[in-house]
């Protein structure tokens, strides 16, 4: 019963046609978008595991193009994340503890994008 709620999940969250549409969709505002959707599926799937290293590897894309289009500094983040990750007194490397630095650096990220004060997004239609 819950197979295909999750199968629609999937289909809207992670096919996206670069080729036929706009260039509108490679704008890293829609990225965010749809990853955040991804992210949120990754923490109901029945395996916790397979959930958990999803979301690590989305939450390491998420860094990547937070960085790579200049809407967070490199610096100050990876500073930022080691005063979380020292704050948390999270040791060691296993899966729980890889899970919990992946949701301290995606809280970092969301914050860096959230206080934003201008946008680049184009409005036109």
């Amino acid at each position: 019963m819950n197979e295909p709620q999750d199968n629609d999940i999937e289909r809207d969250t992670e096919t996206i046609d670069i080729f036929n549409s706009d260039l509108d969709s490679i704008n890293p505002n829609v990225w965010f978008n749809k990853i955040e959707s991804r992210l949120q599926y990754c923490l109901v799937k029945e395996n916790a595991n397979e959930g958990f290293k999803q979301y690590k590897m989305l939450v390491n894309h998420v860094e990547m193009l937070a960085i790579s289009s200049r809407k967070m500094n490199e610096t100050e983040y990876e500073q930022e994340l080691e005063e979380e990750i020292k704050k948390a007194d999270i040791k060691g490397d296993d899966l729980g503890v890889e899970m919990k630095k992946s949701m301290i650096k995606y809280k970092i990220i969301l914050k860096n994008l959230l206080q934003r004060k201008n946008s680049d997004l184009n409005l036109s239609f």
